[in-house]
């Protein structure tokens, strides 16, 4: 006897709704973990200053280079997230490549090591935009950002160390092989909290994107009712507007 149609769905319903609970507990431990963590708060304030100094010792052009960094005047949202997409798929290639050159043999070396020069070269410029935007954070969110910023930059450091292992000697090879792939772990971690950031938190994300506004021109007031260089509360259509 088939079961009903509905009778699987029902099931199927129930299978996601128990994934999306186990998903919310994942992310509540490590929001609580991140959250006991203060000494956090100094280190991110060390870093958020560092990236401040940095923009204004460039001046004029600083300014400029910020805003690209940032991304949203050009491409409308946050540069940052199109990025990370490099390194994480350009090492994992890499990985897969140095695994299939120790198993088989057949594939040569150097494609896991242009894999993971090009991984290390996105994500320079990865860091680069994401310590921009995160220089605008506060609270639990600076947290959590820290948090990945780091992870994701002692990646970066071990890439390197790997890259100029390969390029030292081919004696280096293994061991080099090995700290990728350790680095490739940890990029998960990584990216994870990333994706908590963003997803989790909302971090970096318009927030009035779903927000269906008025499609009309709606009167608050005639000009006289607006001073200049004051501010004043109206409704519109029954939406608080400042």
């Amino acid at each position: 006897m088939r079961p009903r149609s509905g009778y699987k769905m029902e099931i199927d319903s129930r299978r996601i709704s128990r994934l999306i609970r186990q998903s919310r507990t994942r992310e509540r431990r490590l929001d609580q973990l991140i959250r006991s963590q203060a000494w956090l708060d100094g280190v991110a304030v060390a870093v958020q200053k560092a990236v401040g100094v940095s923009y204004e010792a460039l001046g004029a052009p600083g300014q400029a280079i910020k805003n690209v960094m940032h991304g949203t005047r050009f491409l409308g949202h946050p540069l940052h997230p199109v990025l990370t997409d490099i390194p994480v798929g350009a090492w994992t290639v890499g990985v897969l490549a140095d695994w299939l050159f120790v198993a088989t043999g057949r594939l040569p070396a150097v494609a896991g090591d242009l894999a993971l020069a090009i991984g290390v070269a996105g994500a320079i410029l990865a860091a680069l935009t994401g310590y921009t935007d995160f220089h605008e954070t506060d609270g639990h969110e600076r947290r959590t950002a820290i948090v990945h910023g780091l992870t994701m930059t002692a990646v970066l450091l071990i890439e390197l160390v790997s890259l100029g292992m390969r390029l030292g000697a081919p004696g280096l090879r293994p061991g080099a092989i090995v700290l990728s792939t350790v680095a490739w772990l940890i990029v998960l971690v990584g990216a994870y909290v990333g994706g908590h950031l963003t997803f989790g938190i909302g971090s970096a994300v318009n927030h009035n994107a779903f927000f269906d506004g008025p499609k009309e021109y709606v009167k608050v007031g005639t000009r006289d009712d607006f001073p200049e260089g004051q501010m004043r509360r109206v409704e519109a259509n029954g939406l608080p507007v400042l």
